[in-house]
């Protein structure tokens, strides 16, 4: 397309501001071509040539049209903020993802995507759990297997069906042990201790209240607003991970923990009102006495700092959730966890199932001899 002339008093070819175009197709809506443009300075001839080389570049960035070329570091980079416009994932997963990724991508990066083999692949898994990484230390066995997961479901739910590979070269490739070590529930004692520890006066102990007595993962407890939490019936109103939309959940808590957020929503509200804020629905449940919610970072450095005078030592703030659901899968079945847990994989409830009973088998045929 012919340069537009930004200067219209001036002749042609005194004229040195123009507006470069090219068509990048019709748009499926209204039917008009669209219109990339940008500025350039310069005479009519070097405007023509500039179009010339606008086009080029504009041809190169076209990245939604199927069988277009990208390495693999160019598909990661594509991939999760695709996830996150389809509201698909939370920002927090979106890091993880990246993370992850870019472990792979420091041995793989430069590889196009439709070349990408399982041999060379194999060969950046051993480089990882040799030492090649961003931190100079081995990878774990579990690390490892989580990135590759993550690719391969990259190239299962975009790349393959976008037409940038015609095969998942993720799907033959032998994979790491996985060598973190389970971690296990906090024992009867240590949770009588921290629920005594834990008095209705600080933030962080709700928050500590709701992830062990409820469940509620890290990020869900600094986000939860008292608008999702029913105190009269007793019911949290929390995300549905296993629905592909956002979609609350009615969850029903112990009484012991509705007692607890009683006596906190009203310390907090009087916190609140020394400094002249009124407390209502749209604050968090951990919230300080400005109205600020608190920030699951600062939560985690509180738990690691704070643990062991509260009897946990050692323990991690998501051994909480799981030490209410092996409490869960002592009286409830798989699939009653799974709802409370608002897991997407059924097989993580049944693993915490099948280690309440294996426990309690074991104590019932240790008896038989007695």
């Amino acid at each position: 397309m012919e340069p537009k002339q930004l200067e219209p008093n001036k002749a042609r070819n005194k004229c040195r501001k123009w507006q470069l175009r090219v068509r990048t197709g019709i748009n499926p809506k209204t039917g008009n071509y669209k219109e990339k443009t940008k500025t350039f300075h310069g005479t009519y001839r070097q405007a023509l040539a500039a179009t010339e080389e606008f086009e080029e570049e504009v041809k190169n960035l076209q990245s939604t049209q199927p069988g277009r070329k990208l390495t693999f570091e160019q598909l990661a980079e594509e991939y999760v903020p695709h996830r996150l416009e389809m509201r698909q994932i939370e920002k927090s997963t979106a890091t993880k993802i990246e993370g992850l990724l870019s472990a792979l991508s420091r041995h793989t990066g430069k590889m196009p995507v439709n070349k990408l083999e399982p041999y060379m692949i194999q060969d950046a898994v051993k480089a990882m759990l040799a030492g090649d990484s961003a931190s100079g230390k081995p990878l774990s066995g579990t690390y490892v297997n989580m990135a590759l997961q993550t690719a391969s479901s990259m190239y299962s739910l975009y790349a393959t069906p976008q037409g940038l590979a015609f095969r998942n070269p993720f799907d033959n490739v032998e994979r790491p042990r996985i060598d973190t070590e389970e971690r296990e529930p906090l024992t009867k004692e240590q949770q009588e201790n921290l629920i005594k520890a834990c008095t209705p006066t600080d933030r962080h102990h709700a928050a500590v209240m709701l992830a062990l007595l409820a469940g509620l993962r890290r990020s869900e407890c600094v986000k939860l607003q008292w608008k999702h939490v029913n105190l009269i019936d007793g019911i949290l109103m929390l995300p549905d991970t296993k629905a592909h939309r956002r979609k609350l959940s009615a969850i029903p808590i112990q009484r012991k923990l509705i007692v607890f957020l009683l006596e906190w929503k009203e310390v907090q509200a009087k916190e609140m009102r020394m400094y002249g804020i009124a407390q209502d629905d749209e604050h968090t449940v951990c919230a300080n006495e400005l109205g600020d919610p608190l920030n699951p970072k600062v939560l985690g450095r509180w738990w690691t700092r704070n643990r062991k005078k509260l009897g946990c030592e050692g323990a991690h703030f998501h051994d909480l959730r799981h030490t209410f659901a092996t409490e869960a899968g002592k009286v409830l079945p798989p699939k009653a966890i799974q709802e409370l847990l608002r897991q997407k994989d059924e097989r993580i409830s049944m693993r915490i199932y099948t280690h309440v009973n294996t426990a309690d088998l074991s104590e019932a045929i240790a008896k038989l001899g007695q």
